[in-house]
């Protein structure tokens, strides 16, 4: 009977770990590509999923050299694996430093659009998300109200959409850096607490080393003149780990800046918060170190469409496809996020 139940929990474990999270039995096969990117070559391996998220990994074969890399190879890496040029530079200097000797990473980019009228999130291609990101950007800038998107008969709805990017970097012996990034194309209308994170499988996280930070441009508007100024990295400032079965994970929680519309009446200018940005890490180890391993990771991004006076709750939530890390649903919140399937060999 002990063999039974041993072997019934073998073949659980294989199975669990054979079948990728956010995934269907339609997934295509990752196809090998030689990627040109800044005078360098790089092959990677690429997959686009059915939601059109595009996950590509790539293995260092110099990993063990003694020469590093320079940041300019490092960034045409980055460029190769699909990242944007904002979200290569929302690394910090120490994480790209990691990256540059790192002997495997593995990124996710994906976008999406939600609609608070139909409370309906549809991922989109890249191309289709920037186009309509940018006539819903067009509108909101001649509509006249600085809060508003567009207007339907029952009060005022956007399709905001997002762009969020994911990263396992695999540093040796089993010890991984994720990150999330996430871009508001749009600006949501109602703001209050989001949170971004990252959780894994059969991973742990490293105690204390969660960090992340966020940034917006201010774009005020006074007697028909316009100006502009960047906020800066601002540290996020709460961060918390969470446990779910297999999966862990850390997340962190910030405040939304408001637009504020003024009256000129009395002197007061418009003010409105654009293009904010998110960028989130955390280290952690596989459970076993010694062992192949196929483990699924997440970064997400939630957004509180309630107003929330004390920091929120953070857990992780899994479903029968997917899992993430983010606001307690008790929030009325709508997740944004992108997966990995990672395979970890010792």
């Amino acid at each position: 009977m002990k063999k039974v139940t041993a072997l019934l929990l073998t073949l659980a474990m294989l199975f669990s770990l054979s079948v990728p999270a956010f995934a269907t039995a339609d997934n295509p096969a990752p196809v090998s590509k030689v990627v040109r990117e800044g005078g360098y070559t790089f092959e990677v391996e690429e997959t686009i999923t059915p939601d059109y998220a595009v996950n590509r990994s790539y293995h260092n074969p110099n990993a063990n050299a003694r020469s590093i890399p320079s940041k300019e190879e490092t960034f045409a890496l980055l460029a190769a694996l699909g990242l944007s040029e904002d979200a290569i530079l929302a690394f910090p200097e120490g994480t790209l430093q990691e990256i540059a000797v790192a002997e495997d990473m593995h990124v996710s980019v994906s976008y999406s659009k939600y609609n608070e009228e139909t409370d309906v999130i549809t991922p989109l291609s890249e191309e289709q998300a920037l186009e309509e990101a940018l006539i819903v950007n067009e509108s909101q800038n001649n509509y006249g109200d600085i809060s508003v998107y567009a207007q339907s008969g029952n009060g005022y709805y956007a399709d905001t959409y997002m762009q969020i990017t994911h990263t396992a970097v695999h540093m040796g012996g089993g010890k991984y850096k994720y990150t999330a990034y996430a871009r508001w194309l749009t600006m949501p209308y109602l703001r209050s607490r989001d949170s971004i994170g990252c959780c894994a499988s059969y991973c742990s996280f490293t105690p204390g080393s969660a960090s992340g930070y966020y940034s917006y441009t201010t774009v005020t508007t006074y007697n028909g003149s316009t100006t502009s100024q960047s906020s800066g990295r601002i540290d996020i400032p709460h961060t918390s780990t969470a446990s779910l079965d297999i999966f862990t994970g850390y997340a962190g929680v910030f405040k939304l800046p408001v637009d504020m519309r003024g009256n000129p009446s009395e002197g007061e200018a418009d003010i409105v918060r654009k293009d904010l940005k998110a960028y989130f890490e955390y280290g952690g180890n596989v459970s076993t170190p010694g062992d192949q391993l196929t483990f699924n990771s997440c970064g997400s991004y939630y957004h509180s469409r309630s107003e929330v006076s004390a920091t929120p709750y953070i857990n992780i939530s899994r479903d029968e496809l997917s899992f993430s890390i983010g606001l307690d649903s008790l929030f009325n919140t709508e997740k944004r996020a992108a997966y990995l399937q990672v395979f970890y060999n010792p």
